[in-house]
């Protein structure tokens, strides 16, 4: 329903003028936003106020108000905050309430830009009316010529002139002779002071009150914070007690389940240096190998208990055939062993570790012919290229270098008698072996990766896809990087991962408890060695006891790490680590 101010009282008008001026700034432009042409070169969210109160006042003035305008004149004025609210029956009968409470136009102006046709005309009707103003005592007749008439009654009377007493000089120097103290007891004796001594009272009762309040609060938080340091202190001996738990857990399954394979052949040796006879050197031997590698015990228990059943098979199926009057359960036997054989066959070929793929046969040729550790690692070197210009796959990459720590393992069993080692230490010849031996002995260790060296060599790998051309690798490669060292520190809580990478701006992060990933920031292509230097050098400062790895190709890097007790890991063999 539209409204023509024009029609109305300039009071009710220059009302409204006054509303709109008196809105506040948030108020104003909420209620302005859904006429865009006030906005019209002023900005959205911080427009000209003054500006945008001179249009909406200029709308005010069409000869019909937009639904638009009602709103923002309803918010600036008591429509929507009082009258709104309120029913016909309370506005109608309670008028004179409100009168009293909010000034007469205030409330008849505001009912005007109510939708309810009834309220506006009620206020129609009363703004017609005059207003009953209360005539004040002063603007009475006979108060305005009450001096008049005192003077004029004894005239009329013929009363004799009695001049008016000075009263006020008395007044006058009676109040200046009051003293201090009375002065200070009538100061005290009026309300307004009383009434400030009262808020002064209930102002400090106030301040006390939030100040024990706050005492009380601090306390509390004092309490909550010792609280808080005794569980903090008590989770991180949680987590080194079960760090070590798991540390020695993981100890405990490898030495159980891998250290039959490590074990050397020093008793062999021992038992049969005075074994003349080959044939019983070769049975003994044998025997000794069976009970030292319970794996290969079982293996040959296995192919024994095949040729048993075969032997036996042949007799039965001899019987079947020669008796005059074969038994009816030969042929179930028959059947039964051969079950038996082919589960037993399955078994054996399933675990075996000889190689299957062509080119691990060939490779354990070349490998039985070296009889030097310096030599195994050109070797080792040498397959590593061939994987990755074959691209090999990672469970192929996997099996190849178990060929290569069993050889090391061989080539250390047939020197260990010109080597002076204690009896039960560990023989650890390969990265990977030296990794295992400080797993299952809970031996922490430090991993640190060249990252933008290794990403390169397992190209072949992962795939194009993580690489930019002639940029080297993306932010997807970085990340699987990151994501399979958190897999490894996650699943072994003893190693501790330094991810570098070259950047040129310097930062750092956490991504795991036990994983930290850096940018080396500077200038020029090796950036990030310098830094893995410098972090080898801090290690040496701070005298940690740790084994230390560092996993790049880069010759001159490796050849610096080696003088700081860190051990070279190439990239592709990492890799084939993580997966």
């Amino acid at each position: 329903m539209s409204i023509d101010l024009n029609e109305l009282d300039p009071e009710a008008f220059t009302y409204f003028v006054q509303s709109v001026n008196n809105m506040p700034e948030t108020m104003l432009i909420d209620r302005a936003k859904p006429m865009k042409d006030l906005f019209q070169g002023l900005r959205q969210d911080k427009p000209n106020i003054n500006e945008l109160r001179q249009r909406a006042i200029a709308k005010m003035k069409l000869k019909k108000l937009p639904p638009p305008v009602l709103e923002l004149l309803r918010s600036a004025t008591l429509a929507d905050a009082l009258i709104k609210v309120l029913s016909e029956k309370a506005l109608t009968a309670g008028n004179l309430a409100l009168y009293e409470k909010f000034g007469r136009n205030e409330i008849l102006f505001s009912m005007l830009l109510d939708e309810r046709e009834t309220i506006q005309n009620f206020a129609k009707s009363e703004l017609a009316k005059s207003p009953k103003e209360k005539i004040k005592p002063e603007d009475t007749f006979k108060h305005r010529f009450e001096p008049l008439i005192n003077l004029l009654v004894p005239i009329i009377r013929d009363e004799p002139y009695i001049p008016p007493k000075q009263q006020n000089s008395n007044t006058h120097s009676a109040t200046q002779t009051l003293t201090k103290e009375q002065e200070d007891k009538l100061i005290r004796a009026s309300s307004l002071f009383k009434q400030t001594f009262r808020d002064r009272n209930d102002f400090e009762a106030s301040v006390k009150k939030i100040s024990n309040e706050l005492e009380g609060s601090n306390k509390k938080i004092i309490s909550q914070s010792r609280l808080i340091k005794e569980l903090e202190a008590k989770v991180i001996s949680l987590e080194t007690y079960f760090n070590q738990r798991i540390a020695e857990g993981i100890a405990d399954g490898l030495n159980a389940r891998i250290a039959p394979w490590f074990e050397t052949t020093e008793k062999l040796s021992a038992n049969t240096k005075h074994q003349t006879n080959c044939i019983a050197v070769a049975e003994h031997l044998i025997s000794q190998q069976e009970s030292a590698d319970k794996r290969f015990g079982t293996r040959s228990r296995i192919k024994t208990e095949i040729e048993d059943a075969k032997a036996l098979q042949i007799k039965l199926k001899s019987a079947q055939v020669e008796s005059l009057r074969p038994l009816p359960g030969l042929a179930e036997a028959i059947r039964s062993l051969e079950n038996h054989i082919e589960s037993l066959e399955k078994l054996l070929t399933g675990s075996s570790i000889e190689p299957i793929n062509p080119k691990l046969k060939v490779l354990l040729q070349e490998l039985q012919v070296i009889n030097s550790l310096d030599e195994l690692n050109n070797k080792k070197k040498s397959i590593e290229k061939t994987m990755e210009l074959e691209v090999w796959g990672i469970e192929l990459c996997k099996q190849a270098f178990s060929l290569v720590e069993r050889e090391a393992q061989r080539i250390y069993s047939s020197h260990i008698h010109s080597i002076a080692k204690e009896k039960d230490d560990e023989v650890v010849n390969t990265p990977h072996q030296l990794i295992e031996y400080c797993l299952r002995n809970a031996k922490p260790l430090r991993l640190m990766i060249d990252g933008h060296n290794m990403l390169p060599k397992i190209k072949p790998f992962i795939g194009g896809q993580y690489f930019s051309e002639g940029k080297g690798p993306t932010i997807g490669g970085r990340k699987l990087l990151i994501d399979r060292v958190r897999i490894l520190t996650e699943r072994q809580p003893l190693i501790e991962a330094d991810v570098w990478f070259d950047g040129p701006v310097q930062e750092d992060w956490t991504e795991s408890k036990n994983l930290r990933v850096w940018f080396s920031g500077g200038k020029g292509s090796d950036r990030a060695d310098k830094k893995i230097l410098e972090g080898l050098q801090s290690l040496d400062f701070l005298n940690k006891n740790e084994f230390r790895f560092l996993v790049t190709e880069d010759r001159d890097l490796l050849h610096k790490a080696k003088a700081l007790k860190a051990v070279g890991v190439s990239p592709i063999e990492m890799w084939s680590m993580l997966n």
